[in-house]
Order: structure tokens, then sequence, then C-alpha cells
């Protein structure tokens, strides 16, 4: 027999929460996973698999994810773990493949929080009126303390680009303008987040 839980049974059972002979009988092994923010590299391969099995129940191809999603999948602390990962792997690639188009699928910041909207109901404390949602602004990824400087650096400009982006369907001259940036410079932060790389392709072969 083979039994999960995300519960501390021996503390449980201090507590007089879980029953202790049945815990002797479940504690012939026991194998203890470490959350995904420390498993580097796992949060990616699951979230491959989740929206793999989505595109299947779609009945469509999966592109794979841009360089910004699976920056934003290593580097999010997932406190809900696999739960929230299977959530939102299967929730950014059925949004992304409601209207196919074979671009790889890019980080969507508000897939990470499904209650995500402009107009969202602001929550209304006791003896104050009502106030309306506030304007729309970006989403961009929230710093997080302790993750490395240079992945954080990494998903914030890789973001910025899927949105400039997604802005003008894909037309860099204009997200360039959008972005304060040359095109020039536009182009040098594609060519360093590997935009447009084919999958075997070397550098060399990497076409503009």
């Amino acid at each position: 027999m083979v039994a999960a839980t995300n519960i501390d049974l021996p503390s449980a059972v201090a507590a007089g929460k879980f029953r202790a002979d049945l815990l002797d009988r479940l504690a012939f092994d026991v194998v203890t996973l470490p959350p995904l923010r420390v498993r580097k590299g796992d949060a990616s391969l699951l979230a491959d698999f989740f929206a793999r099995r989505m595109a299947r129940e779609m009945m469509e191809d999966f592109p794979g994810f841009a360089p910004s999603a699976i920056e934003a999948i290593e580097t999010h602390e997932w406190p809900g773990n696999v739960r929230e990962l299977r959530n939102f792997a299967q929730r950014i690639t059925a949004r992304a493949l409601v209207v196919p188009t074979n671009e790889p699928i890019r980080f969507d910041p508000e897939a990470l929080d499904p209650f995500a909207s402009p107009f969202r109901p602001a929550p209304v404390l006791k003896g104050t009126p009502e106030t309306p949602p506030a304007a729309a602004q970006p989403a961009l990824p929230k710093p997080e303390l302790g993750a490395p400087f240079d992945a954080q650096t990494r998903l914030f400009e890789t973001a910025l680009i899927d949105a400039a982006l997604g802005l003008h369907d894909g037309h860099q001259g204009k997200a360039a303008d959008t972005l304060g940036l040359t095109y020039h410079q536009f182009r040098g932060l594609l060519r360093k987040h590997d935009y447009g790389k084919k999958p075997g392709k070397t550098d060399t072969e990497t076409t503009d």
C-alpha cells in the first residue's frame, strides 16, 4: 500500500488528530519529497508534461514554452507545489491553444493567478464605501528575495519583451518603440534571450 500526504503525521499523532496505530501500519518506509522550489529543473519538466497532456485533450500540437515561460516556471516559489504548477501549466496552455499559432507559449503573469482581472471586485472593509477596481496595469513578475539576481533580471526582461510583442501582434519595431528602445537594441534583447531560435539549431544557423 502506498499513501501520500502533506501533513506531518507524527505531529498530528502527538496532537491527537491522527491514530498512532494507523501511522505504525503506514510507516514501513517513508520518503519525504522536498518542495519544488528546491528541486532545480523539476518544475519545467513537470510543466512540460502537464502542458502536453492538456494539448492532447484539446487535440492540438504542443508548441513548447517560450524562454520567458520556462524562466518563470523555474524561478517561481510554487507554494502550492505540484498542484499549483499543474493548474498553471494547463491553464496557460489552454489559453494559448484556443487559437493555435504554432508559436511557443509565452509567459502570462496573469495565468499564475486565475482570479487576476482588472474587473475583480475590490475588497470592502467594514465601515468604508466600496471602491471601483483599479485601472488595469501591465502585469510584471514580482521580485523574490533570495532568488538569483540574474534569473530575476532575465525573467523581467523576457516578460517586458512578451508584453510588448503581444501588444503589437509580434511587430518588433513597434514593440521596440513601446519599450523606449531602438530597433537594434530590441533585436539584441531577442538574441540575448534566444527568441526565434529553432530547436536543434546552432547560433550560426539561427536566422533573424
